[in-house]
C-alpha cells in the first residue's frame, strides 16, 4: 500500500467514523474526531480497525493523551461503557499480522462492509 493510499484511508476513517456516530462523543457531548483506543502506532492491524475507533471532543481527547488524571478517568470510563469483550477485542486485533494489506480491503471495513480488513 502507498502512503498515499494510507493517508485516505486515514482521513477515510475519521469522515466515516463521525458519521457513524453522528458526531456524538460516547463521552457525551459533539464529537469532532476519531481517537484511536490503542495507539495507531502500535501496528496496522489496529490503525484502521473500526472498534478501535473513539468518538471524542478535543476537551476529552487532550487530556488523554497528556496522560492527565481526567485522561485517565475519561479511559476508564469508555473501557466501561465498551466492555471488557471489547477490550479483549482490540488486544486480539494488536496480534494479528498486518503486513500486506489491499486498500480496497480496508476501506471496505471503514465503510462497514467488512468485519475486518485481515
Amino acid at each position: 500500500m502507498t502512503k498515499t493510499e494510507m493517508g485516505k484511508l486515514d482521513e477515510s476513517y475519521q469522515v466515516i467514523l463521525l458519521e457513524q456516530y453522528d458526531y456524538e462523543s460516547i463521552l457525551g457531548g459533539e464529537a469532532t474526531l476519531i481517537h484511536h483506543f490503542k495507539l495507531k502506532s502500535e501496528g496496522l492491524s489496529l490503525r484502521w480497525y473500526v472498534p478501535n475507533g473513539i468518538s471524542l471532543n478535543a476537551f476529552q481527547h487532550n487530556p488523554i493523551h497528556a496522560g492527565s488524571n481526567e485522561g485517565i478517568e475519561f479511559e476508564n470510563r469508555i473501557k466501561k461503557i465498551k466492555g471488557k469483550e471489547w477490550l479483549e477485542d482490540l488486544n486480539r486485533q494488536r496480534n494479528k499480522i498486518a503486513k500486506y494489506l489491499k486498500y480496497e480491503d480496508v476501506l471496505a471495513h471503514i465503510m462497514g462492509v467488512k468485519d475486518n480488513y485481515i
